[in-house]
């Protein structure tokens, strides 16, 4: 004859019990003691969930499988215990978006819900007071969901080789817009936010160890990319948090003057994301767009101008191009608002070229350097015939003054050899 030991439960305590027989299941809750039935067994005593604002937990009902979210608002006693045929399927942090940044969450129907930090917090949503800053906001993701993941170009290395000849995409794994990078820990830190702890509240008889491949499973739970098209075939970087702050492109393009030469153009493009909705439907990649209609409004203005024009004023070609190109629908399309671009640096391609254009400038640097001279020649001599002048001038004054005097002696002789 079998027996079964008595269990004791605390109050944040439970013990789920199912019957060999009939296979129903009942919860047992502390505190309180319970002597399981001879044909029951139990899964060992297991901890509450504990609810808070920065805390939920996502459970399914294993007669329907329906998951359902429990935060504070459905669930204010703070403590959860699960129902009989109820499970818990995951432990959700609370998401926080900073007042620069926004998110995308799409559901299993394909609906997309943005959570900007400067935008208020929607009704749907259960989000405490205390979750919601000044111009910040903060959500738990709900069943079905996974948060958007972008593809975007890397162009933040002033120092990298950037739109001349980029790298192929099968050369790095990382550039591939259809390849993204297997979701782990190290990916988790470099995204803009950990999405969540996951740490799982493990009952007294639960030995399961929580390994990596389990962490990148759930990590893949929660995160869907966004598929499109790209412009650029450089090296990616995985966004979740959209940063709305001014972003900052570096560039090196390789355009031709209307005479038929090749300049290296270097500099840095200054652009900011104002309406992600507008974004997320055109493109899964801003960045890659920015570099690509800037380098084809700079080829379009450069290739109507000659290289001794563009010498001359290359800085206004420059900014008449970038004005231009503000009216474009490819950027209110995409809701980006193009701030400016700068012209840093530029040199040419070809090699006997800047040769050529290296003697130029030292003929043109030797000029001035001549003219320099001749002038401060020309300030000696005029400073001298200036002394000459006024010294002769004083001469004269002299001779006159000499003569005056002669005569006055003169006449006053006379004068007494008279009387």
């Amino acid at each position: 004859q079998s027996t079964n030991q008595k269990i004791v439960l605390q109050k944040h305590e439970y013990v789920r019990l199912t019957d060999r027989s009939s296979g129903e299941e009942r919860v047992w809750r502390g505190p309180d003691t319970v002597v399981p039935e001879v044909t029951e067994t139990n899964t060992g005593i297991q901890v509450a969930v504990f609810v808070n604002v920065g805390t939920a937990v996502v459970t399914r009902n294993k007669l329907t499988g329906l998951q359902d979210l429990i935060t504070t608002c459905s669930n204010p006693e703070g403590v959860w215990f699960p129902k009989a045929l109820e499970e818990v399927v995951d432990i959700r942090e609370l998401i926080h978006v900073l007042p620069h940044e926004a998110m995308v969450v799409r559901d299993v129907d394909g609906r997309t819900t943005v959570y900007s930090g400067q935008e208020p917090p929607s009704g749907g949503q259960c989000v405490s007071a205390d979750n919601v800053g000044v111009g910040g906001t903060a959500f738990f993701l709900p069943p079905y969901s996974k948060i958007v993941r972008m593809s975007w170009s890397v162009y933040n290395d002033s120092n990298a080789d950037t739109g001349v000849e980029p790298a192929p995409a099968e050369e790095n794994p990382e550039a591939s817009p259809s390849a993204s990078p297997p979701p782990s820990r190290r990916m988790a830190a470099a995204n803009y936010h950990q999405v969540g702890k996951f740490e799982r509240r493990l009952s007294r008889e639960d030995v399961h160890v929580f390994d990596d491949k389990t962490e990148e499973r759930r990590l893949e739970s929660i995160y869907v990319d966004q598929l499109g098209s790209s412009m650029s075939t450089g090296p990616k970087r995985m966004v979740t948090a959209i940063d709305l702050r001014t972003q900052k492109s570096f560039y090196r393009y390789e355009v031709r003057t209307n005479d038929n030469v090749r300049l290296l153009l270097e500099g840095t493009i200054f652009w900011n994301i104002q309406d992600v909705r507008k974004l997320l439907n055109m493109t899964s990649d801003p960045e890659g767009d920015v570099w690509a209609k800037s380098r084809s409004v700079l080829i379009a203005a450069i290739s109507e101008t000659s290289l001794a024009t563009f010498m001359v004023s290359f800085n206004s070609i420059v900014l008449n191009a970038f004005d231009k190109s503000k009216g474009s629908t490819f950027w209110t399309d995409r809701g980006i608002n193009m701030e400016s671009i700068e012209l840093n640096n530029y040199k040419p391609s070809d090699e006997r070229t800047a040769d050529t254009l290296q003697s130029i400038i030292r003929q043109t640097v030797k000029r001035i350097n001549d003219l320099q001279k001749q002038k401060s020649e020309n300030d000696v001599l005029k400073e001298k015939l200036e002394a000459d002048i006024t010294l002769e001038k004083n001469m004269t004054m002299l001779i006159e003054q000499q003569a005056l005097n002669a005569r006055i002696v003169a006449e006053t002789a006379g004068a007494t050899e008279g009387g």
